[in-house]
């Protein structure tokens, strides 16, 4: 199986000090994320999530903002084909605590709210289409590394653990339908990696 994961985060902090973020400071940027997978000539998936994002601190090493959110996936396999696409925005709220020698440990929360289009299509099938959204809150830990002052590398566990509500109406391809669906439900990645992250952030001081 050859698979290629890249997933690139971005971003700047004005107003920083050298080992904090003061109260005041601005917090800009964002994540671009790209991942494809081919198991074979037939069977192949791609994802691209965009998610800009600006903050400001409330207080030391506190940053509250929000941020906006776009991803685009394909998968292909067997004569069927998935697409989807969502846009979304929402607010976040990021804790540093500085653990000594450059480290430092980090906790974010996320509420968003999204659009979400999908569609399946098959050859001799009854194919259908998918539109509703959905409101989540999620929660992911993370380790940074100050390589200096302005430089810093990041692991995290992204969404590991999320609570979220959705809404779903279907249209068949026959004209059956649209059938709606609601739900609600928690979720974890704690029992794989799918949510791992790396990511790398920049920080310009005063």
């Amino acid at each position: 199986m050859k698979k290629i994961l890249l997933s690139i985060v971005f971003m700047l902090t004005l107003g920083a000090a050298k080992s904090q973020i003061k109260k005041g400071a601005h917090f800009t940027g964002g994540s671009l994320g790209i991942s494809t997978q081919k198991t074979n000539a037939d069977n192949k998936n791609y994802s691209l999530t965009i998610s800009p994002a600006y903050g400001r601190a409330i207080q030391t090493n506190l940053i509250v903002g929000g941020e906006a959110q776009f991803s685009n996936s394909e998968s292909e396999g067997g004569g069927v084909i998935n697409r989807s696409s969502l846009y979304g925005v929402g607010i976040f709220i990021r804790k540093y605590k500085e653990l000594g020698k450059g480290f430092y440990l980090f906790g974010q929360a996320n509420l968003s709210g999204s659009i979400i289009k999908s569609s399946y299509s098959q050859i001799f099938s009854n194919n259908y289409s998918d539109r509703g959204f959905a409101i989540v809150t999620t929660f992911y830990p993370g380790v940074s590394y100050a390589i200096n002052n302005k430089l810093h590398l990041e692991c995290g566990l992204n969404n590991i653990l999320s609570i979220g509500y959705s809404e779903n109406k279907r249209q068949y391809s026959n004209s059956s339908g649209p059938f709606k669906t609601k739900n609600f439900g928690l979720a974890s990645n704690l029992s794989n990696f799918a949510g791992l992250t790396v990511g790398v952030r920049f920080l310009l001081n005063r």
